[in-house]
């Protein structure tokens, strides 16, 4: 075949068919001689991938772990005495100082009161020297986060006013009694202004009585709830006139609802200095069985109350180990 002829079947079309399939086997033949290249490049590449996703990855991993895991039972720790329920559930009972029950109801609290717990040993004004001995001689039996306190009984508020500035140094607890009935205090009333004012009379009397002896003892009041609900107090109102509010609400054992009710309505959320709260329920027969306060403690143990104050007879020794043995805290 003649040039001619070859140049006669060599359309333009073709001859850009043929320059093209050239420039790919030049390329094809670039990309065969440099597999090195190529590889190192792509190597490179995974290189900084990896130290992107695992290098980078592990330092931020570290981090989160210090911030999900250190932080977190840093937090635990501090918030275990609020949610945690042996922390939170206090409780606090009085105690008789003398016969042979004392003995017995102090052994049963000497294996069961835990820090945060309040043991108050009572009498009274006659008996406060021998209340502040048996003080001296329990607290050593105790943890020393175990409040082991002496509290004085008082009833009629003229008692308070002429004998509290006297007692002995070394007082914690001067308890008036405000209740109706016999043997309870004369000047009740339900009338709150004027309850106000004997609070205030009973707590100038405590604060006169620390002046004249150094002592750091605080008023507490106990009110009967039931007697006073359908008067329209002002909880909140009446707690700021003492150091210590006895809530009497065993009357309402058996509504929860009503003694978290009240519970709130008392409790300041304000700043400054507050006074204690303690929730008073009672084993006595006459208000409700063991397993009924056990009940209610457990429906309001994370409430706002400080302590709850468990009422019982001397003779009740049973059922303080029954009480103790269904309460798990």
């Amino acid at each position: 075949m003649t040039s001619n002829g070859i140049s006669r079947k060599l359309t333009p079309v073709k001859l850009l068919m043929i320059f093209g399939i050239v420039v790919l086997l030049i390329f094809g033949l670039q990309i065969t001689n440099k597999p090195i290249t190529l590889n190192t490049k792509l190597n490179t590449a995974a290189t900084d991938v990896n130290h992107t996703s695992n290098v980078k990855p592990s330092m931020s991993l570290i981090s989160a772990n210090y911030i999900s895991h250190a932080k977190p039972d840093t937090n635990l720790t501090s918030v275990d005495p609020v949610s945690n329920a042996k922390s939170n559930t206090h409780l606090a009972f009085f105690l008789r100082i003398y016969g042979q029950y004392y003995i017995d109801n102090l052994s049963v609290f000497e294996k069961n009161l835990e820090n945060g717990d309040y043991l108050l040993i009572r009498g009274n004004p006659s008996e406060a020297l021998t209340v502040i001995q048996k003080v001296e001689q329990s607290r050593p039996l105790f943890d020393s986060g175990v409040h082991v306190n002496s509290a004085i009984f008082y009833y009629a508020i003229s008692d308070i006013v002429t004998t509290v500035p006297k007692l002995p140094r070394g007082i914690d607890f001067v308890v008036y009694d405000y209740e109706k009935g016999d043997n309870y205090s004369p000047e009740f009333t339900t009338n709150e202004s004027k309850s106000i004012e004997y609070f205030d009379q009973a707590r100038s009397a405590v604060m006169q009585y620390n002046k004249n002896t150094g002592s750091n003892a605080k008023l507490m009041v106990t009110l009967p709830y039931g007697e006073l609900h359908s008067d329209n107090w002002d909880w909140r109102l009446a707690a700021k006139h003492m150091d210590v509010i006895d809530m009497q609400i065993q009357a309402f054992l058996q509504n929860h609802s009503m003694m978290q009710s009240y519970i709130s309505h008392t409790y300041d959320n304000g700043t400054g200095n507050k006074p204690l709260i303690f929730a008073q329920l009672s084993i006595s027969q006459v208000r409700g069985t063991v397993q009924e306060n056990v009940n209610a403690i457990n429906a309001i143990k994370n409430s706002q109350v400080n302590a709850f104050l468990i009422w019982y007879q001397a003779i009740q020794t049973s059922d303080l180990e029954q009480f103790f043995s269904l309460l798990h805290r």
